[in-house]
């Protein structure tokens, strides 16, 4: 988890903002990444990565298949074999 650290950026006239380099670090996120935007009921707003679901996917048995490289081709195998 992040911690306690502040960042602020501003908004601009097209409504858009700059991540902190060092919440982009911290998150793991890069250019071409999405982020998810929740406003709760007291206003707070909590913005979260979302990778790609073969990525996610990947990330939860990165254990047993060595790399993301490595698991995207077995993901990918599999669900050709669906097809079969």
């Amino acid at each position: 988890m992040i911690g306690m650290s502040l960042y602020e950026s501003r908004i601009g006239k097209k409504y858009q903002t700059v991540v902190p380099m060092h919440v982009r670090e911290a998150a793991g996120i890069g250019e071409g990444d999405s982020l998810l935007w929740k406003v709760q009921e007291d206003g707070t707003i909590v913005v979260r990565p979302q990778k790609s679901k073969t990525e996610y996917l990947a990330n939860l048995n990165k254990k047993n298949y060595g790399s993301f490289e490595n698991a995207k081709k077995q993901l990918e195998e599999g669900i050709d074999s669906w097809d079969e």
